[in-house]
Formats: structure tokens, C-alpha cells, sequence
């Protein structure tokens, strides 16, 4: 009853596999269904007992009668073929075998290392990079004198934030705070040149006002903001 039941289960399985993909063909089918047929044949050959079968050899065993001995059949073997028959007719890929949960585990880990490497050897050279010290950019050049290197490489003291040209004076961002007196004389420099001289007039604690020397400004040159407070050079070098 169970075999007949599962060949009737199978049976309408493939039929409605075959109708809802309609990826077979009706002779497709038809061959399915023949191999069901015979496959149900040979296991009603095998339930109505060893006259069913053709004659086999005949075992001798002690005593007057000796019985043909019929062929085995496991009814779950019968099931797999017809399960693998019906699978290989509707297309359908043989399932792979499951990875294991150990397996998986193992992949992740071995990843899991390989990126930490990663991100160490990244994290090095990030460091080393980060560790270089910066090394000033030094002015030289074959269109500068010993003179302008010297002016240009000058340390700045003050930078320009206002100027007057109308009443030649000039407003600079330190003072007392970068030990700027009243008197002092200082230069003004623009890239690599000496544009003016200034005399502080009046110092605050982060600023001081200069009087611009009007003869010390070269002609056609305006001091203007952002020109930088140096060191008094007594030649310009221009």
C-alpha cells in the first residue's frame, strides 16, 4: 500500500512539475510516465510472489524439493530510482552535497586573518608616513642671489594687516608678544625682496603701528597687507 501510494504521489508530482514549468515536451512526459509504468510492473512482479519471475537457477538444498530462488528487491532502492528517473526528466540539477558548519567556520577565519594582515601592513605605512619629519623647502635657484636666498629664507616676525599709503604707515600683528619696542627699526619683505623700511611707533601687546620709510619703498611699489615683518637687512639685495 505504501509503494502503491508513493508511485501515485510521484506519478502526479511529475505530471503537475511537467504542466506548470512547460520546459518538456509531451513525448518527454510520456517516457516518464512508461518508466513509472515499469517500474510499478516490476513491483508488482515482486508482491505476487517467485512465480512472477522467469525461471532461475535452482539452488540445491537438503531434502526431497527444491524451490527456485527469487531475485531481492529493496523497495527503497525502487523508491530512489524512481525519485532520480523523475528528477532527471523535469531537469531538475542534482542537489550538491551541504558544506559543513566546520567548513564554513574554517573559510570565515582563514578571511577574517587575511584582512586583519591587511589592515595591519596599512596601518604601518600609515604610520611610517605620518612619522617622516616634513622638511623645510629651502629657496634656491640659479635667478637668486646669495643676497635674496638670505632675504627670503629670513625669519618672519610680523605680518602686514593694514597699510597707509596716503599717510605711509602700517599696522603688523605683533607687539610686545614678539618683543617689538618703540624704535625699532625693521624690514619689509615681499617673496625674495626688501620693499621698505618701518620705525615702530607704537607697540601693543599683539600689535605695533610702523611709519613706512617713504624712501626706502622702490618706485611703482605699494606695501600692502600680507607683506611680511623681517629682521632690518641694510641692503636690499634687490
Amino acid at each position: 500500500m505504501k509503494i502503491a501510494l508513493t508511485f501515485l504521489t510521484l506519478s502526479v508530482v511529475l505530471l503537475l512539475g511537467s504542466l506548470m514549468w512547460g520546459m518538456k515536451t509531451y513525448t518527454d512526459l510520456a517516457h516518464a510516465l512508461s518508466d513509472v509504468a515499469d517500474l510499478k510492473q516490476e513491483l508488482d512482479r515482486y508482491r505476487s510472489g517467485p512465480q512472477a519471475f522467469p525461471a532461475q537457477p535452482v539452488t540445491q538444498v537438503a531434502g526431497p524439493v527444491s524451490q527456485p530462488v527469487a531475485p531481492t528487491l529493496d523497495e527503497a532502492e525502487i523508491e530512489a530510482r524512481l525519485e532520480e528517473m523523475i528528477a532527471s526528466r523535469m531537469g531538475e540539477p542534482t542537489p550538491e552535497p551541504e558544506v559543513s558548519r566546520e567548513s564554513e567556520l574554517a573559510a570565515m577565519e582563514a578571511k577574517l586573518a587575511e584582512m586583519e594582515k591587511e589592515s595591519s601592513a596599512i596601518d604601518r605605512e600609515r604610520t611610517s608616513l605620518l612619522s617622516e619629519p616634513e622638511t623645510p623647502e629651502k629657496v634656491t635657484g640659479p635667478l637668486l642671489t646669495d643676497a635674496q636666498n638670505t632675504i627670503a629664507t629670513a625669519p618672519v616676525l610680523a605680518t602686514i594687516t593694514e597699510a597707509n599709503t596716503q599717510y605711509s604707515f602700517v599696522v603688523m600683528d605683533g607687539g610686545e608678544n614678539k618683543n617689538i619696542s618703540v624704535g625699532d627699526t625693521f624690514s619689509i619683505r615681499r617673496e625674495h625682496m626688501i620693499i621698505g623700511e618701518a620705525v615702530i611707533d607704537t607697540v601693543e601687546p599683539a600689535a605695533a603701528v610702523a611709519n613706512v620709510k617713504a624712501s626706502s619703498v622702490p618706485a611703482g611699489v605699494v606695501i600692502q597687507k600680507g607683506d611680511q615683518v623681517v629682521e632690518f637687512v641694510e641692503s636690499s639685495g634687490n
